[in-house]
């Protein structure tokens, strides 16, 4: 009898595990699928760089595969499912309205307080990303992003 191999799908929030999880697992029915939450976005989080975010994903996906007594060689593949948070769109759709308590995403573009924080978080997630994209791989495991 064949070992099953792993798919891992990293989301961002238990929100992401309740719409995607049993969508995912009726489509690797003959794989084992395991939901990894991230618990936030790696991709904006401070410190995180296009020059690190690799090894920063690795090390979150080691960490997952250490709790559970994982070696590499058992996954298929990963699926990492990011939300883009309105990233591409054009600086100047980034509106400051001392009203907005919360980031608000509006028809005419995101509302902030803080429209230098959200110029600045776009670009490191933007960049982030590029990289992951261009990533087959992490641990040496098939990596897809979408």
């Amino acid at each position: 009898m064949s070992h099953r191999k792993i798919v891992l799908v990293i989301v961002e929030g238990p929100s992401d595990e309740t719409a995607l999880g049993v969508a995912l697992s009726q489509l690797f029915d003959r794989d084992k699928v395991y939901i990894h939450i991230m618990h936030g976005d790696i991709t904006s989080r401070k410190g995180v760089q296009s020059s690190n975010i690799i090894s920063k994903l690795g090390n979150e996906i080691r960490k997952y595969a250490n709790s559970q007594h994982y070696k590499a060689k058992d996954f298929k593949q990963i699926i990492h499912i990011v939300d883009t948070d309105a990233v591409f769109i054009p600086d100047e759709k980034i509106i400051e309205d001392e009203s907005a308590k919360e980031i608000l995403y509006q028809s005419d573009g995101i509302h902030t307080q803080k429209p230098d924080e959200i110029i600045e978080r776009n670009l490191q997630k933007k960049e982030n990303l590029y990289r992951l994209r261009k990533t087959g791989q992490i641990w040496n495991i098939q990596m897809g992003l979408y």
